[in-house]
């Protein structure tokens, strides 16, 4: 019966060692190296009886099983052993996959929010683009309806900057004295064509010097056109911020000769 149990077990003890990879874990060349001898003493003995003592004899007996006594609490031991081993390694293995869990997790976590504050940001910067596009839009629509109307008002408009250049100058200003942007470029042409007579336009650069002084100021001149006509105008002008200036111009030349005609009746 024994000689029969013998062999299974020993083949399961080779299998065994050879199954298991994880030799730290389980000390399976340990167990082995303490069953693996007492299964081929067995073996041994059961067949050839020990030393000069037969196989059959008590004594022999005696000693099989002291042998598998000895291997057997060995091998208890190293199983003992190795359980409490493998359960201090599942249990920090544990441990590990717990705390890398745990920043997965957290990573997890993180790109999501970093994803919503990316869609936040960019949706934001789209709405932002687009009141910003509306804005300009709206600037765009009032700029053009304002130069639309300085354009066609009936009323003269030049704008001139701190360093007495004309910026800007209406439909209206051409029509009542001739000049154009190119014929008047700075504040110099102006008075040297609409004011020929060295005398008058003294007069006029003076007026000119206490606009500045009051920042703003009504005053009429007589004005020598491009077709040399000589009209009868009413400026008032307004000092703007960064320096520049506004001068608006009306041709009275029709209310003088009116005056003139009553007083003359």
């Amino acid at each position: 019966m024994l000689r029969k149990k013998v062999e299974p077990v020993h083949n399961g003890i080779v299998r065994l060692r050879e199954s298991y990879v994880l030799d730290n874990l389980v000390q399976a060349s340990a167990f082995h190296a303490v069953v693996a001898p007492a299964i081929a003493d067995l073996q041994i003995w059961l067949s050839d009886g020990v030393s000069v003592i037969g196989s059959e004899n008590k004594i022999t007996t005696e000693i099989i099983f002291l042998r598998i006594d000895q291997a057997y609490q060995k091998a208890r031991i190293l199983n003992r052993d190795s359980r409490i081993r493998a359960q201090a390694i599942l249990e920090e293995q544990q441990k590990r996959l717990g705390h890398f869990l745990f920043n997965v997790n957290l990573l997890f976590v993180l790109t999501i929010l970093i994803t919503f504050g990316m869609v936040y940001l960019l949706t934001r910067q789209y709405v932002l683009q687009i009141r910003e596009s509306e804005a300009w839009s709206k600037l765009h629509d009032q700029r053009d309806l304002l130069n639309s109307m300085f354009e066609n008002v009936s009323l003269s408009i030049t704008v001139w900057d701190k360093n007495k250049r004309l910026l800007f100058s209406n439909r209206s200003f051409t029509e009542i004295t001739g000049y154009t942007k190119a014929d008047i470029k700075t504040s110099e042409d102006w008075f040297l064509k609409a004011y020929p007579d060295q005398k008058y336009r003294n007069q006029a650069l003076a007026s000119w010097k206490t606009f500045f002084a009051k920042k703003e100021i009504i005053i009429q001149f007589k004005v020598t056109c491009k077709t040399d006509e000589i009209k009868e105008i009413e400026f008032q002008g307004v000092l703007l911020k960064n320096g520049r200036a506004l001068w608006t111009m009306s041709d009275i030349t029709w209310r003088m000769q009116a005056e003139k005609e009553k007083i003359n009746a």
